[in-house]
């Protein structure tokens, strides 16, 4: 919603433990994301993704920055993994992105500076 300067979102999901929807529990989750562009080729984003309710808390959050040029687009993003569990751990992954455009085709690599997920 709003403007394409400046454009928000927010998203609510809620999946039931009814019998009829096969699921074991009951979750519900909020994500509230916001994006913005300022001096014509800077675009900013952030979101952050909350699991509502008794046993609640931060699922994830993100944030990135793009730069983007007739011949080249920068990015640089970080995001934060909150879920716990057995075989899951909280991960930070910070990232930068150079994409070169060639001929009308764009080539580029992303590097995660710290973290492992892309």
């Amino acid at each position: 919603v709003g403007p394409s300067r400046l454009n928000g979102s927010i998203h609510y999901m809620k999946l039931s433990d009814d019998p009829t929807e096969g699921l074991p529990f009951s979750a519900e989750n909020l994500t509230i994301g916001f994006s913005m562009q300022f001096p014509q080729r800077w675009h900013w984003t952030a979101n952050h993704n909350r699991r509502l309710g008794k046993d609640g808390g931060a699922v994830s959050t993100s944030a990135g920055l793009r730069y983007t040029h007739d011949c080249i687009t920068l990015v640089a993003s970080a995001s934060r993994h909150y879920t716990r569990g057995p075989l899951l751990a909280p991960d930070t992954v910070l990232g930068i992105q150079i994409s070169l455009k060639n001929l009308g085709q764009s080539i580029g690599h992303q590097v995660n500076v710290l973290g492992d997920n892309p």
